[in-house]
């Protein structure tokens, strides 16, 4: 009967400490899926929050810091966004999302030459019409209009209305 009491407790803390992080994981995805949720109906400002308490549940997933900071760029606060697009980037270089949400931040901030790079890098791994659409805009805002508008006139094509429409306004307002 000792030795049974003396094994319980080892296996009572490596369960504790086991169960202790599953939930934490569990909680932050559905957390994910509330502000996905929120941020199609319209509510920016729900799903921020509920990405912020993703981010704090589970800081090890890029998908949350990058879903974090395009809300905050998209709510004009560029310093708040820029660490949590850099952690995204950090913990994934090869998404094409995260790089150009970092690109996206980096041009709010003024921060041309930079976007460019990151934004670049997004329009090379993937191409879609938003990422085009930034990728324009800090090549414009470096001087390279051609090269800007050529981006522009690409995304306007593409089967993303939002963007598209996005895209030809740039087109109209920046000559």
């Amino acid at each position: 009967m000792k030795r049974w009491g003396i094994a319980v407790v080892p296996l009572v803390i490596i369960i504790t400490v086991i169960w202790s992080r599953i939930p934490q994981r569990i909680f932050a995805s559905s957390h994910e899926t509330r502000g996905l949720k929120l941020s199609q109906s319209g509510d920016a400002a729900g799903a921020m929050q509920e990405f912020q308490e993703a981010v704090k549940l589970d800081p090890s997933v890029y998908r949350y810091h990058n879903n974090l900071g395009w809300y905050l760029f998209k709510a004009g606060r560029f310093k708040e966004a820029l660490p949590e697009c850099q952690e995204a980037v950090r913990l994934n270089p090869k998404n094409a999302a995260s790089l150009d949400s970092l690109g996206a931040v980096l041009s709010g901030l003024g921060r041309y030459e930079e976007a460019v790079d990151d934004c670049g890098k997004a329009v090379a791994m993937k191409g879609s019409a938003i990422h085009r659409l930034n990728y324009g805009y800090a090549l414009y805002m470096t001087g390279r209009k051609t090269e800007g508008r050529e981006q522009w006139s690409i995304a306007a094509t593409m089967n993303a209305p939002e963007s598209a429409a996005l895209a030809r306004r740039c087109l109209q307002q920046y000559p």
